[in-house]
Parts: C-alpha cells; sequence; structure tokens
C-alpha cells in the first residue's frame, strides 16, 4: 500500500474544492426539489412538451383529468407535481405511450429549466 502525502496548503485548497463542489451539488438538489413543488406549466408548455393538441389539452381540463388553475389573465396553469402524480396514478394516459415515456419528458422538461437557470446564473456571477 502507497501512501500519499500533501502539504498542509495543498491539503486545504484540495479540501476547499471539494466543499465547493458538496455545496454545488446540494444547491442543485434544493432547486430540484423547490421546482419540482412551485412549477407550473402553461398550456403551450405541456402541449409542446407531452406533444399534444390544444383540443386534447381541453378535453383533460373538461374531464378534470389534469389538475389545472387559471391566473390572473385567464391562463391555464397546470402544477408539475400534480401532472407526475396524474401520470403515475393512471388518471392522465397517452395513446401508443407508456408512463415512463411520459415521464421522461416532463422530467427532461425540468432538467432544461434548471439548466437553463444555472448557467443564466454562473453567467451573472462571471459578469461580477
Amino acid at each position: 500500500m502507497q501512501v500519499i502525502t500533501l502539504e498542509s496548503e495543498a491539503f486545504q485548497v484540495l479540501m476547499k474544492k471539494i466543499t465547493d463542489i458538496e455545496q454545488y451539488v446540494r444547491r442543485t438538489s434544493d432547486l430540484f426539489s423547490e421546482l419540482e413543488e412551485t412549477l407550473e406549466l402553461t398550456s403551450r408548455e405541456v402541449m409542446d412538451t407531452l406533444g399534444v393538441s390544444k383540443s386534447t389539452l381541453y378535453r383533460w381540463r373538461e374531464s378534470h383529468t389534469i389538475p389545472f388553475r387559471y391566473d390572473e389573465r385567464g391562463n391555464a396553469l397546470y402544477p408539475y407535481k400534480d401532472l407526475i402524480i396524474a401520470i403515475k396514478n393512471g388518471s392522465l394516459t397517452m395513446q401508443n405511450t407508456n408512463k415512463s415515456q411520459i415521464l421522461a419528458k416532463l422530467s427532461d422538461f425540468k432538467e432544461e429549466i434548471i439548466t437553463n437557470s444555472l448557467w443564466h446564473n454562473s453567467s451573472c456571477n462571471n459578469t461580477l
């Protein structure tokens, strides 16, 4: 067994980098959790993400297949978390698409939002 020795200063630098990575991972994880609780999709985002038509979305609202609310301007908003639940419990289904495919589409949507947010935040931080 080989023993690796580090100078105290080098060790401190290494530990700082590890701590920074840990904090980044924690912040990202917290962002994922918070986003899942608060994220709402517009009708356009649901149609684009799931590949459904406006009439299909209307039918889902009318039949209470998916939860939604109206904002102050009268636009329908769909809570991300509730869409996930509707898919998992089988109340929201799509022809020729299984649950895991629908869930993957929604997960990709959320990841894109987080990626864009992290990229935007790092761009802002780099300009300071």
